[in-house]
């Protein structure tokens, strides 16, 4: 989770499952889980794309909070 603290306001990593050792769904649901339990703040949010089959999960620290 100190990771994503890292990220600056503003600004976005970008990884892929073999990078993470993870699945691009499980940042999701981890992402969402630690804004729900107040971890981190509510302007963190995750999206993805698949080019070529492979799945790169993005996840993004706005400078606006999500209204979600």
């Amino acid at each position: 989770m100190e990771f994503l603290k890292q990220i600056p306001e503003g600004g976005a990593i970008a990884a892929t499952k073999a990078e993470l050792g993870i699945s691009p769904s499980t940042v999701k649901i981890m992402v969402s889980r630690f804004k729900k339990d107040g971890l981190i703040p509510k302007k963190y949010f995750t999206t993805s794309r698949t080019v070529d089959g492979k799945e790169t999960v993005y996840i993004v620290h706005s400078d606006r909070e999500d209204e979600s």
